[in-house]
């Protein structure tokens, strides 16, 4: 099975922490992959490696031809969206740069309790994060990264 993402020999480092020297691993269809480790030791920048908004220093990254990257941060930003619609359309992460379908988004926000026409304005932290679920899955991406997708949900959320 051909892989949906390849990294090989990449390195990476953050002033004098060298994070990532010759990592290698690819991402195949149907997989679930999960990173453990401690704090600090680079699993989130990793995750923005991966959908485009950190370059490495060096190694090769590739993505299959066509490939959509979804990405769900632990903290996102609202700024710029009038409404909940205008947020999940736009692009989660680097690598996709197309925006989701208007249906589909609000299907996305809908599925995680969440009005398409509310404002992003005054979300709890609950909130805000479906919100941000919501706009990675709108996407129907192929890889998708999830960094801390359990954070501020209560049981019923998760």
């Amino acid at each position: 099975m051909a892989a949906l993402a390849t990294v090989k020999g990449l390195r990476l480092s953050l002033g004098d922490a060298h994070l990532f020297d010759d990592a290698q691993f690819s991402l195949h269809q149907g997989e679930r992959v999960t990173l453990i480790g401690a704090n600090g030791a680079g699993k989130s920048t990793l995750m923005r490696l991966l959908a485009g908004s950190v370059e490495q220093d060096g190694g090769d990254l590739a993505f299959a031809s066509g490939a959509v990257v979804g990405y769900a941060p632990q903290e996102s930003s609202f700024e710029g969206f009038e409404y909940l619609r205008d947020f999940a359309r736009a692009p989660s992460a680097e690598r996709s740069p197309a925006a989701a379908e208007k249906h589909r988004a609000e299907a996305s926000l809908a599925l995680f309790g969440l009005d398409p026409g509310r404002a992003p304005t005054g979300l709890s932290g609950g909130e805000a994060r479906r919100a941000t679920l919501a706009r990675a899955f709108a996407h129907d991406p192929d890889v998708l990264l999830l960094d801390e997708p359990t954070n501020h949900l209560d049981i019923a959320a998760i």
